[in-house]
């Protein structure tokens, strides 16, 4: 199965190999499409996921900020 995510018509992501970690998934940074994702200065650490840094989704002509993390 490939998995993909699309924001306002554009695909962000697509894989047939995703992560699932309590019912959530995530997608290999190699199949995400940086040109949608601009850095943003947001960082946060947790026990799961360490140090993240955030970058703002920017697609369409709309922005949905702190929306993709690594």
């Amino acid at each position: 199965m490939i998995y993909r995510a699309t924001w306002h018509g554009q695909m962000i992501a697509e894989s047939a190999d995703i992560f699932n970690v309590d019912g959530y998934r995530y997608f290999p940074p190699d199949s995400v499409r940086r040109q949608y994702l601009v850095p943003s200065s947001t960082s946060s650490t947790c026990p799961w996921k360490g140090r993240a840094s955030y970058f703002t989704l920017s697609a369409g002509g709309r922005q949905d900020r702190d929306a993709a993390w690594c």
